[in-house]
C-alpha cells in the first residue's frame, strides 16, 4: 500500500523533489483502480478526456483509489 500521506504532504514531496510512481488509468473500471491503488503506486490519473465517462464511474474510481491508498487525479477534457 501506498503511503498514507496527506494531499498537501503529498504536493510538499512532489515539490522537494521526491520520486512518485503512478499510471494513468483508461479502463475506466472501478475494479481495476482499486487494485492498481492496492499494489503500491502513489498516484493514479483517472483519464475522462478520452472516451465518455459519467460521474457516477468517476466517483467510483475515485472511491477505490482511495481504499487503496494512493491519491488520485483527474484528467479533464480541455
Amino acid at each position: 500500500m501506498a503511503n498514507a500521506v496527506s494531499g498537501v504532504d503529498f504536493k510538499n514531496e512532489l515539490r522537494a523533489g521526491a520520486p512518485k510512481l503512478g499510471l494513468f488509468l483508461n479502463s475506466h473500471s472501478p475494479t481495476i483502480a482499486e487494485q492498481l491503488a492496492h499494489s503500491g503506486y502513489d498516484w493514479l490519473l483517472v483519464d475522462t478526456q478520452h472516451g465518455p465517462m459519467g460521474n457516477e464511474r468517476l466517483s467510483a474510481m475515485l472511491a477505490g483509489i482511495a481504499n487503496g491508498g494512493a491519491k488520485s487525479l483527474v484528467r479533464v477534457e480541455g
